[in-house]
C-alpha cells in the first residue's frame, strides 16, 4: 500500500501589529486576531460578522436574477393546481435541494413530485427524454435544483413541449444561458447578488423563502413558514457540508444555525439519520455532517437507487424514515468494500506499471463501480498528491470521474483535452467524463501533455501552519476561541498550529481495537500534553523516545469530569 509523500509546512507570516488591533477591538487573543487575518478578515466587522454570525447576515433573495419572476410563476402554479416536478440530482447537494422544495410544497399543499435521474444510465443533469416523459404525466411546471445550468439543447425541447421551467443552480454557465423562464444562479455574468458561493441547497432555501415573501405580500413571512424555513437550515447545512462549497459569508451562517437545526429537527428523516449515527440528543459537527450523515444519504445514489434519500429526507413517520436510515447505512457499508476493493486494485496497478511517476494519474479497467469512482479518485490524488482520473471501461463507451490538486484545474484540462471526449463537466477540483473506448489513449495522451505545459514540475504538497507555538502558549481560553471560528469546512479550516522540538516522554502507545492510532505524551520547557496521531499506531516504537515536530490541532478534551488540552496531530517530524 502507498504511503503519503512528506508535506512541506509552510507557517503563515504572522502580522503582530495588525493582529494586536484586531485583538484589541474583538476582544481576542493575538493569536485568535493572527488566525482571523489568515483567513482574510482584516476589519473588527469582518471578525465580528465572522465569530457572531446571525440570520440578518443572510441577503434578500430577490437580489437573484429572475427570483421575483420565478416566485410569481409558483403562485400561479400554486392557485391554478398546476403540477410541480422538481427535478433533482443524485449527490447530497441535490437530494436536500429536492427533499427541502418537496417539503415546501407540501406545506404549501401544492401537487407534487420530483425525479433524481440514475446516476449510472443517465448520468448528471436533465435529459431531454425525462421531460417528454413529464409532460405526459400532466406536469406543468419544472424546477430543477443543483443541475440545469448548462441544459441548452434539453430547454430547446421543453419549450417546444410548452412546459415552463425553472432553473436553480450553483455550477458554473457556459457563455450561454439555457432558455428557461428564469434561471437562478448567483454565477451568471449578470448576477446582482452578493454571495457567489452557495451550493445547490442554499439557492433552493433562497427560492422557497422569496415565494413564502411573495405569499405573504412583503418581505416577512408567516410564522408557520418562518418555522419551516428554520427547521429545514438542518437541510441545508447536510448539503452544503457534504458539497464542499466554502464555508464562508453566507455558508457560514447557513452552517452555524443548521447544526443546531439539526439537534432539534423536527424532519423524521434527519431524526433518523443522526440515530443511526448515534448522534442524537448532540449537536452534530461538520466532521459528522461530511463523514457520517453525508455518505450514508449519497449511498444509495452512488450504487443504484438514487430516490432513497429523498425518500428518507420526506418522510413523515419517524420507523418508516429509522428503516429506510438503516438501509442507508448498510449500502454505506456496501459502498465502503466496493472503494476499498477498487482502491486496492488502483494501486496495485501504479506499484506495477509505474503509473505514479506521470504527472497525472490516469487509470482505467472494467467493471469498476462508475459511482464509487470519484471517492477512490480523491483517495489517489491525496496519497500522490497528484491529479487523479479513474475510468470505468464499457462495451463502447466509458465513465470517469477525476479529483485534483490547488495547482491544477482539472475541469479545465477537460476543456483542453474536449475532442477526445464525448462529455464532461465539473469544477477546478473535480470532474466527471464520458469518453468512446476507442479514444482512451488519445485522452491519456492529451492530458499528460497539458498538464506537462501548465505544471511542468513537480507539485509538492504543502501544509499552511497558522503559526508557531510553544506549548506554554497552549491554554483553555485559547483552546476554547479556536472552536468558535468553526464550523470548519472548505476555506475556513481547522486552526492548525505548529511545535518544534518537543520531546516524547514516556512510552509511545497504540490506541483503539485493532492499534492503528497512536497516544504519546510531549514535554518542552516544562509543559506536557497529550498528543494521538490518527492512523499512526505504526510509529509507536520510532516515535518512543524520540523529538518530534508536530502540526496540529488543539482540542478541548473532557474525561470523567477532567477537562484537559489534547493534541489532535495532523503531522509529525521524528527528530533522532
Amino acid at each position: 500500500m502507498a504511503t503519503r509523500l512528506q508535506r512541506q509546512w509552510k507557517t503563515l507570516p504572522r502580522d503582530r501589529d495588525q493582529s494586536r488591533r484586531l485583538s484589541a477591538a474583538l476582544g481576542v487573543t493575538d493569536l485568535t486576531a493572527q488566525i482571523l487575518l489568515n483567513r482574510g478578515l482584516r476589519t473588527p466587522e469582518e471578525g465580528r460578522t465572522f465569530l457572531w454570525p446571525a440570520l440578518t447576515d443572510l441577503h434578500d433573495p430577490l437580489l437573484f436574477n429572475g427570483m421575483d419572476k420565478a416566485a410569481d410563476r409558483i403562485l400561479r402554479a400554486l392557485a391554478e393546481r398546476q403540477k410541480i416536478l422538481v427535478y433533482g440530482d443524485y449527490d447530497v447537494d441535490g437530494v436536500t435541494a429536492t427533499a427541502l422544495l418537496i417539503r415546501f410544497f407540501q406545506e404549501m399543499h401544492a401537487e407534487v413530485d420530483y425525479y433524481i435521474p440514475d446516476r449510472i444510465d443517465e448520468g448528471y443533469g436533465m435529459n431531454s427524454d425525462a421531460l417528454s416523459g413529464f409532460k405526459q404525466k400532466g406536469v406543468d411546471l419544472v424546477i430543477s435544483v443543483d443541475n440545469g445550468i448548462t441544459a441548452i439543447e434539453e430547454m430547446v425541447e421543453a419549450r417546444r413541449l410548452g412546459m415552463d421551467v425553472i432553473i436553480t443552480d450553483h455550477h458554473e454557465p457556459s457563455s450561454t444561458l439555457p432558455d428557461a423562464l428564469a434561471v437562478i444562479t448567483a454565477k451568471r455574468a449578470d448576477s446582482t447578488y452578493p454571495f457567489r458561493d452557495l451550493a445547490g441547497v442554499g439557492v433552493a432555501f433562497k427560492l422557497a423563502w422569496a415565494v413564502a415573501q411573495a405569499q405573504s405580500g412583503g418581505g416577512k413571512v408567516s410564522p408557520e413558514m418562518r418555522s419551516f424555513l428554520l427547521d429545514s437550515l438542518g437541510l441545508v447545512a447536510l448539503g452544503t457540508v457534504a458539497d464542499v462549497v466554502p464555508l464562508t459569508g453566507e455558508n457560514r451562517v447557513f452552517v452555524h444555525f443548521g447544526l443546531r437545526a439539526l439537534a432539534g429537527s423536527r424532519i423524521q428523516g434527519l431524526k433518523a439519520m443522526l440515530a443511526v449515527c448515534d448522534l442524537m440528543g448532540k449537536v452534530p459537527s461538520t466532521t459528522d455532517l461530511a463523514f457520517k450523515l453525508g455518505p450514508r444519504v449519497n449511498a444509495a445514489g452512488r450504487l443504484g437507487d438514487s430516490s432513497a434519500g429523498v425518500k428518507l429526507l420526506t418522510s413523515n413517520s419517524y420507523p418508516e424514515a429509522l428503516e429506510i436510515a438503516k438501509f442507508l447505512d448498510a449500502e454505506n457499508r456496501r459502498r465502503q468494500g466496493i472503494e476499498q476493493k477498487i482502491l486496492v486494485e488502483a494501486l496495485d496497478c501504479l506499484e506495477r506499471d509505474g503509473g505514479d511517476r506521470e504527472s497525472v494519474i490516469v487509470l482505467a479497467r472494467e467493471e469498476w463501480h462508475v459511482g464509487v469512482l470519484g471517492i477512490v479518485a480523491s483517495k489517489i490524488a491525496d496519497i500522490f498528491h497528484k491529479p487523479a482520473v479513474l475510468i470505468s471501461i464499457g462495451e463502447d463507451r466509458c465513465k470517469g470521474s477525476a479529483r485534483s490538486i490547488p495547482e491544477f484545474h482539472i475541469q479545465q484540462a477537460f476543456a483542453e483535452c474536449g475532442s477526445h471526449l464525448v462529455s464532461y463537466g465539473g469544477h477546478a477540483q473535480a470532474a466527471g467524463l464520458v469518453i468512446e473506448k476507442s479514444a482512451l489513449e488519445g485522452f491519456r495522451t492529451a492530458l499528460l501533455s497539458y498538464a506537462s505545459a501548465v505544471m511542468p514540475g513537480a507539485a509538492a504538497p504543502t501544509l499552511a501552519i497558522d503559526a508557531e507555538v510553544g506549548l506554554r502558549d497552549l491554554d483553555g481560553g485559547f483552546v476554547a476561541e479556536i472552536d468558535s471560528l468553526g464550523p470548519f469546512g472548505s476555506a475556513n479550516p481547522e486552526p492548525l498550529l505548529a511545535s518544534t522540538g518537543l520531546a516524547v516522554a514516556g512510552e509511545a502507545r497504540r490506541l483503539g481495537r485493532d492499534g492503528k492510532h497512536l497516544g504519546f505524551h510531549v514535554r518542552s520547557d516544562g509543559a506536557a500534553l497529550r498528543a494521538v496521531a490518527f492512523g499512526s499506531g505504526n510509529l509507536a516504537e520510532e516515535v518512543t523516545g524520540a523529538k518530534v515536530d508536530l502540526a496540529y490541532v488543539p482540542k478541548l478534551n473532557t474525561w470523567k469530569g477532567r477537562t484537559e488540552i489534547e493534541l489532535v496531530v495532523k503531522d509529525m517530524k521524528i527528530i533522532r
